[in-house]
C-alpha cells in the first residue's frame, strides 16, 4: 500500500512548512501539494527523487514501501514491549521505544506509546522508584511527544486518544487549567463512536458492540457516581449519609449488569466500594454496618485475587463477553486487592474494631491471598 500522502504530510509537518512553502520549494502549485497529501493524485515519479533528497529519505521510505519491508520487525518489537508491561518493565520499554521512534519515525504507535509509557513510569527495571526531578522529566518529554504528534497527524482516532493522554499528563503535573482547556476540545460522549454504531451495525455485531458499550458506560456512571460522592470531603453541601447512599448506587449498577456474580476484573471496583462504605461507616460510629461491608470487601477482593486466566459472562446484559486476564493487566501494578484491603484495615480508623472476632477473621481471610 503506497503511503505518500501520508508520509508527504508528516515529513511537511516536521520541517514546519506549509503547503504553500512546500509547493514554492518544488516549483508546483499550492493545490497540487493539498491533492498529494488528499491521495487524490501522486507526484510525478520524476519529482520523486526531488522530493526525497529535501527531506533526506529514500523513495522507499516516502513511498511507504520500507514500512511493509520492517512489519514484520515491528511486530517484534511491539510483542517484546507487551511482555515487558506484563512484567512492569515500564522503564526497560522506554529504551526499546525511543530506539524504535528512531528507527521508524513514520510508526506513530511507538510514539504514541513511548507518551504514555514516560507519563506512568514511576520505577526502574530494578525496583528503585524514580526521583521526583527525573518523573517531571519524563512527564515533560511526553507531554512534547503528544503535542508534536498533534501536529503532525491528522485522523481523528489518534489526535483524541493523545488529547485524552495530554490531558491526564498536564493535570498530574499541576496544569489542571491546560487539561480542561484540551478536555473542552474533544467530542463528548454523544458523537463518540460507541454511541453512534449502536445503531448502525447489525445483527450479532449488533448485540456484540451493545454489550460492550455497557460495561463501557457502567465505567463512565461509576466514575461520575465517585466524583459526586466527593469521598475527599470538600463540598460541604453532601453529607456522610448522602455519600453512602451513591456509593450504594454504584455497587447496585454493577449488580444489575452481573447478575450472575460474573463481574471478572470489575470485582476490584466492586470490592473497593465496599470499603468506601466502611471507611464512612466508622466515621458514623456504625460498626456493624462497617464490618458488614469489609466482609463484603474482602469477598471481592478475594475473587479478584484469585480469578481465572479466561472466561465467560453468563449475565443476561453481558452474556458470553469473554474475559482473559493476560489482557487486562494493569502495567506496573504489582499490588494485589487484598493487600490493598489489608494495608486500609491497618489504620486507626478501624481500631475500635480491630479486636472483634468479624474483624479477625476478615484479616485472616485476606492475608491468606497476600504473598
Amino acid at each position: 500500500m503506497i503511503k505518500i500522502s501520508e508520509n508527504l504530510r508528516r515529513l511537511r509537518n516536521t520541517r514546519e512548512l506549509t503547503q504553500e512553502q512546500l509547493a514554492e520549494i518544488l516549483g508546483v502549485s499550492p493545490q497540487a501539494i493539498s491533492r498529494w497529501e488528499h491521495g487524490t493524485t501522486y507526484p510525478d515519479i520524476t519529482l520523486l527523487p526531488v522530493i526525497s533528497e529535501f527531506f533526506g529519505v529514500t523513495i522507499d521510505n516516502l513511498m511507504g514501501m520500507a514500512e511493509i519491508h520492517d512489519e514484520k520487525q515491528i511486530t517484534v518489537i511491539i510483542d517484546r514491549i507487551n511482555k515487558n508491561a506484563s512484567d512492569g518493565l515500564l522503564d526497560e520499554n522506554i529504551a526499546i521505544l525511543r530506539e524504535a521512534v528512531k528507527n521508524y519515525p513514520y510508526d506513530y504507535r511507538f510514539q504514541v506509546e513511548l507518551m504514555q509509557e514516560l507519563g506512568r513510569c514511576s520505577e526502574h527495571s530494578d525496583g528503585k522508584p524514580l526521583s521526583d526531578d527525573e518523573i517531571r522529566q519524563n512527564k515533560q518529554e511526553a507531554v512534547s511527544i503528544g503535542n508534536r504528534i498533534l501536529r503532525c497527524r491528522t485522523d481523528i482516532i489518534t489526535q483524541a486518544g493523545v488529547m485524552k493522554d495530554l490531558c491526564w499528563l498536564y493535570h498530574s503535573m499541576g496544569d489542571n487549567d491546560k487539561a480542561i482547556e484540551i478536555a473542552e476540545k474533544l467530542p463528548d460522549m454523544w458523537s463518540s463512536r460507541d454511541n453512534l454504531l449502536d445503531y448502525f451495525y447489525m445483527g450479532e455485531k449488533q448485540r456484540r458492540h451493545c454489550q460492550f458499550s455497557i460495561t463501557k458506560y457502567a465505567e463512565c456512571i461509576h466514575r461520575a457516581m465517585l466524583r459526586l460522592a466527593d469521598l475527599g470531603y470538600k463540598n460541604d453541601k453532601i453529607d456522610t449519609a448522602q455519600r453512602i447512599a451513591i456509593i450504594k448506587k454504584s455497587i447496585a449498577l454493577y449488580e444489575l449488569i452481573f447478575e450472575n456474580g460474573d463481574y471478572f476484573e470489575k470485582s476490584a471496583k466492586v470490592s473497593e466500594l465496599y470499603r468506601y462504605v466502611a471507611a464512612m461507616e466508622m466515621l458514623n460510629n456504625n460498626f456493624e454496618a462497617a464490618l458488614e461491608n469489609l466482609e463484603k470487601a474482602a469477598e471481592y477482593a478475594v475473587m479478584s485475587d484469585t480469578l481465572p486466566d479466561n472466561g465467560r459472562c453468563s449475565s443476561l446484559l453481558v452474556k458470553d463477553l469473554e474475559y482473559d486476564k493476560l489482557k487486562m493487566l494493569v502495567k506496573n501494578d504489582t499490588c494485589s486487592n487484598c493487600a490493598e484491603l489489608f494495608d486500609r484495615m491497618s489504620g486507626e480508623r478501624y481500631d475500635p474494631i480491630r479486636n472483634d472476632k468479624r474483624f479477625i477473621a476478615i484479616i485472616e481471610k485476606i492475608k491468606e491471598h497476600i504473598d
